[in-house]
């Protein structure tokens, strides 16, 4: 049987959000003279893991890409716009291809805790005397985190990461439905 080799894996990279289709018929028909969405962002996390041959164990956070949206209606005139933020907790397995090449191949599964922070703020001057919509929600979740890499040994303790991950319904957002979270990210990992 192999050692057990211990480490730490910092890493940072950018991902997106999507919404999965709406299925609010009322909210599906309303025409925006203005709509944008800004769906990509920083995402950045760290790891402790275990490997063992090809088989390694982690856990670890993220910091989810951000999400922000903005948008403007008729009858009534009024504005919106919407932000959210979100973490994620996960635990996963990886199965490397082979220690012997160079560039070692790798697929990961696992489950992720994900806490979404959703702020949504909007401005309606003829929907009534003081009236200010300001709604927040904070939704939590376990959804599945999968993907795959490469790693690159720079030494006998440090190695190189690029991969890619995915987290669909992630976090649910009141206006715009659950999201699903896809990132890439590069990183650093030491063994001790």
């Amino acid at each position: 049987m192999d050692p057990i080799t211990l480490y730490f894996v910092a890493v940072v990279g950018a991902g997106e959000s999507e919404a999965r289709q709406t299925v609010d018929p009322e909210l599906a028909a309303r025409v925006y003279s203005v709509a944008e969405a800004h769906p990509r962002g920083t995402v950045y996390g760290a790891a402790l893991g275990a490997r063992s041959g090809l088989l390694a164990a982690e856990v670890g956070g993220l910091k989810l890409p951000a999400y922000r949206g903005y948008a403007e209606a008729l009858a009534p005139a009024r504005s919106a716009s919407q932000s959210i933020k979100g973490e994620a907790y996960f635990a996963r397995m990886l199965l490397y291809a082979t220690r012997s090449w160079t560039v070692q191949p790798y697929i990961f599964g696992g489950a992720a805790y994900t806490i979404g922070y959703n702020h949504e703020q909007g401005q309606c001057a003829t929907c009534g005397a003081g009236y200010v919509p300001d709604w927040r929600n904070t939704t939590r979740a376990v959804v599945p985190y999968y993907g795959g890499g490469i790693e690159v040994p720079v030494s006998e303790r440090v190695t190189i990461r690029a991969e890619i991950g995915r987290m669909p319904g992630a976090i649910d957002s009141h206006w715009t439905g659950r999201r699903d979270y896809t990132f890439g990210t590069v990183g650093i990992a030491v063994s001790f």
